[in-house]
């Protein structure tokens, strides 16, 4: 028998959300400045067993438990320098008992 079941998730964004035009055939991609992606889960059940024959009860599993989580951050920001010009993308995800390091990219434009 399920007590429970049930997802959440979240976002909050600055910068510009994916924009696509139905008359024109144009588009433009997600520019985030900041993105926060959160999504958690959670499940309760337990199995009732019954006789077949009679209906009767027989007995009852442990109540199981189950969480789940992911996070999903995203900074990007820009570097002026006299030399060429610097964008940084700053990812982090985590996932529970998966977590991973920051993650820095760099990448010149010219």
């Amino acid at each position: 028998m399920v007590e429970s079941l049930g997802t959440m998730q979240g976002l909050t964004l600055i910068g510009l959300p994916p924009i696509q035009s139905t008359v024109i055939p144009f588009s433009l991609p997600e520019l985030a400045l900041y993105k926060f992606q959160k999504q958690s889960g959670y499940a309760r059940l337990h199995v009732d067993m019954f006789d077949n024959r009679t209906g009767e009860f027989v007995g009852s599993s442990a109540t199981i438990i189950g969480r789940t989580y992911y996070d999903m951050i995203s900074i990007r920001c820009c570097f002026i320098s006299p030399g060429p010009q610097r964008i940084c993308s700053l990812h982090h995800e985590a996932q529970e008992r998966k977590g991973r390091p920051l993650r820095l990219t760099a990448m010149s434009v010219a």
